[in-house]
């Protein structure tokens, strides 16, 4: 139920609420300026090379036109010479001797923690036993020259135990980032991780790093013409380089640490010297590398900078003649002139669209359509059934409109743009509207749709004669539609009006040729055809979504045989032949006045189908002679009376019956007052404790005068079911009575029934009644006896 009491409150507040109606007026504005003329402005020369021209185009102004290919040559000429850009890192010596600082004292705290006191002696050349050798003073500096440092190999006396030390061989290697190895580390150990071996470590690698050391030195000299530009990081210091064999590749700084390194460890026993220079090695990393987006920023910047090739197109310059066949140089010509119109012209065209359709709706709505007739009830409704109409014709426009330059036939020529709009069915639109909501209201929606289907066809006054006319006369044969084949025969009617318009168009044109002719023709009369076709698919489905009832809709539910008529006719009898004879007497009226026969009809069959819900406590339906109103309070039998109309509305609802009947099932008692039950009441609680408006129908009062009719005919009916001897001035006294009394309790004041109109149904009323209840003569069983005088004869 929850989802039901949902669709319900959207649907009131839709139908009920007037910001709707501005919703639907902004949508209707956006959506035609953004969605189907986005693009107005902007010159259609859709050529492509080997295209024949269909006409001259001239330059309407002085424009100029890129030479793309001359901007694209400059540009790839300062990417190819512009230098790439290096990071020089000034501080990485520094980092790494720091690094061999931090990582040699961790091994070098164990030796202080032993307070070790042992004598130096010098370090020569000698095998790694504890035999005294000769020693050799090795004096180590950075330029190869003497130092008082000496780098002594320990006697094991006073020295923390190795043990102790291979403890610390991992925090070693976290430290420096290297993998040194537990021979190596053994080896540092024996010399005391002499200070002399730091330095010479931090010397050999800043001599390399002072030079400068890439990761990729073949792709560096490709820049060898050119030369790099190196930045210092951390400052604004930038200079270019020219000479790129200076610095060292992987290759090179592997094999120049040991050419740096030997000088400086002459004398050192071997097995240290070469694990100083494999520590070297694989501490050096490249500290000047490439910068790739800084160098492609710096290049689209420089890109940026260089200007277009430009060449001038004079006003009046031929651009493309009729006739020629469409080369590349003119294809350009033609995107650049297209350009440049969108570029100045779009924006304002755009705004000043929107205005019109704007200034359009809105002078429409308000002279034509604000306060209709037709449009009064459910006019929310009304309104977004018309926008939903044009937004869908409009769509088929614009669709159709692109299509246009490349639809083809097998016919002897091509479509031509300009015929493209004969094959669109807009008429359907207009068909529908006018089938639902009569041929007036349709003639407005066609106005708008000609007008908005012409812009999109570049505002052609053919376009929108064709649009107009046919589509008001394809309206015009729908209006009084009440059979199915209607719709084809209308179709075929409007196939043969717009292939007169063809012609008459194609004349005006001046377009005399018996092929164009022939076409145009053919594709207006498909048009036709196709309205009427398209017009009877949409027709069932508004019918679902929006609840409207046809004159071929009527027609279907005027049959007895309905579901629903069956069901009153076995389940409640009385009442079946009560919305019979109701049904004819509103028909009667409803022709006496002139409106719908056949809606009043079809309203009177239905209106008391809600009494299907308790047919027992209606005495109509009482062949039994019981009243089951006896047993119950007054204020219940006027509760049980008051339901028949809400379900009924109900019961319509599920049967799809339409909204026009559902209104009638509503309205047929307006706000009268069930005066039986009330004056009952009365009787029992006295005149004060009785509310009148507890036995009053809810309404509303009817709206039309098919309703109002359905109300004084149902009323006349059930009243003159109790009139002792019917003769003509009787029923005509009575039937005047009661249309005085519902005029009297102003059940009438919202409908348009004028007192003339009251005058004629009661003259109907009459005329049906004194037919229904006339004298009859009375028939005997015998026949009469003769005189005693003609029996001697």
């Amino acid at each position: 139920m929850k989802p039901d009491k949902n669709i319900q409150a959207l649907n009131s507040f839709i139908t009920n609420q007037p910001v709707v109606l501005w919703g639907i007026l902004v949508a209707i504005t956006l959506f035609s300026t953004l969605v189907l003329y986005p693009d107005k402005g902007k010159i259609n020369y859709e050529y492509k090379a080997g295209d024949i021209a269909e006409r001259d185009i001239k330059a309407p102004r002085d424009f100029f036109i890129e030479d793309k290919d001359a901007t694209l040559i400059n540009r790839q000429q300062v990417a190819d010479s512009f230098r790439s850009i290096y990071d020089y890192d000034p501080n990485m010596p520094s980092q790494l001797s720091e690094k061999v600082d931090q990582a040699f004292a961790i091994p070098r705290k164990f030796f202080t923690a032993m307070n070790q006191t042992t004598d130096v002696s010098p370090l020569s050349q000698t095998s790694d036993t504890n035999t005294d050798t000769s020693t050799t003073e090795n004096q180590i500096n950075s330029t190869g020259g003497t130092d008082n440092n000496k780098i002594t190999k320990n006697d094991n006396s006073g020295v923390p135990p190795l043990d102790t030390i291979m403890q610390s061989l991992e925090e070693f290697e976290k430290i420096l980032g290297i993998s040194i190895g537990e021979k190596a580390y053994t080896t540092l150990y024996k010399y005391n991780f002499d200070t002399n071996i730091t330095d010479s470590i931090k010397t050999i690698l800043t001599e390399i790093l002072k030079i400068g050391v890439v990761s990729n030195k073949d792709l560096l000299l490709k820049e060898e013409k050119k030369g790099i530009t190196i930045r210092t990081i951390g400052s604004s210091a930038e200079q270019v380089v020219e000479n790129l064999q200076v610095f060292y590749g992987p290759e090179e700084f592997q094999t120049i640490v040991k050419t740096i390194g030997d000088p400086l460890l002459k004398g050192i026993h071997r097995n240290l010297s070469n694990i100083i220079i494999d520590i070297c090695k694989k501490l050096i990393i490249p500290n000047i590398t490439m910068n790739r987006s800084e160098t492609e920023r710096r290049i689209v910047q420089a890109q940026s900078e260089i200007k277009p090739v430009l060449y001038q197109i004079k006003q009046g310059e031929m651009i493309l003649r009729e006739g020629e066949r469409v080369d590349d140089t003119r294809i350009v010509k033609l995107k650049a002139l297209s350009h440049q119109l969108q570029e100045k012209n779009i924006a304002m065209i755009r705004i000043g669209t929107a205005l019109m359709i704007l200034f359009s709706l809105l002078v429409i709505y308000n002279l034509f359509l604000k306060d209709h007739k037709k449009l009064n009830k459910h006019h929310n409704k009304n309104i977004l059934f018309l926008s939903l109409m044009l937004i869908i014709f409009l769509s088929l426009t614009k669709i159709s409109a692109p299509i246009a330059d490349t639809t083809s036939m097998p016919l002897p020529l091509d479509i031509a743009s300009e015929s493209i709009f004969l094959i669109l069915p807009l008429a359907a639109g207009a068909m529908t509207v006018s089938l639902f909501l009569g041929f007036e209201i349709a003639l407005y929606f066609t106005l708008i749709l000609s007008i908005l289907g012409a812009i999109i066809f570049s505002s052609s006054i053919q376009v929108f004669i064709f649009f107009f006319l046919s589509s008001i006369t394809g309206a015009f044969w729908m209006k009084e539609c009440r059979e199915r084949k209607v719709f084809i025969t209308t179709g075929l009617k409007l196939a043969f009006f717009n292939a007169g318009l063809a012609i008459s168009l194609s004349i005006y044109s001046a377009d005399l040729q018996i092929v164009i002719i022939s076409k145009n023709i053919m594709l207006a009369a498909l048009s036709g055809l196709a309205s009427g076709i398209i017009t009877s698919g949409l027709t069932p489905v508004a019918e679902i979504i929006f609840s409207y009832t046809t004159e071929i809709k009527f027609l279907e539910l005027s049959n007895l045989d309905q579901p629903m008529m069956k069901r009153l006719m076995i389940e409640a009898p009385g009442t079946y032949n009560h919305s019979v004879i109701v049904a004819n007497l509103a028909e009667a009226a409803a022709s006496a006045i002139g409106v719908s026969a056949l809606k009043t009809r079809v309203g009177a069959f239905y209106h008391d189908i809600g009494k299907l819900d308790k047919p027992l406590y209606f005495i109509e339906n009482q062949t039994d002679g019981i009243n089951r109103h006896d047993k119950i309070s007054p204020s219940m039998s006027a509760l049980v009376l008051i339901q028949h109309t809400k379900k009924g509305v109900e019961f319509a609802r599920d049967n799809k019956l339409g909204q026009e009947i559902m209104d009638t099932i509503q309205q047929h008692h307006g706000t009268s007052l069930i005066r039986y039950f009330y004056n009952k009441s009365i009787k029992i609680h006295g005149v004060d404790a009785v509310k009148e408006d507890d036995f009053r129908y809810p309404g509303p009062k009817p709206q039309t005068r098919e309703a109002a009719i359905v109300m004084l005919a149902d009323v006349v009916e059930a009243a003159l079911r109790t009139l002792e001897r019917p003769t003509s001035a009787r029923i005509q006294g009575r039937v005047q009575e009661l249309i005085n009394a519902i005029f009297l309790d102003g059940q009438l004041e919202e409908c348009e029934l004028t007192l003339k109109d009251l005058h004629q149904i009661a003259k109907s009323f009459n005329t049906i009644l004194t037919g229904l209840y006339h004298h009859r003569i009375e028939y005997t069983d015998k026949p009469p006896e003769l005189p005693k005088e003609k029996k001697a004869q």
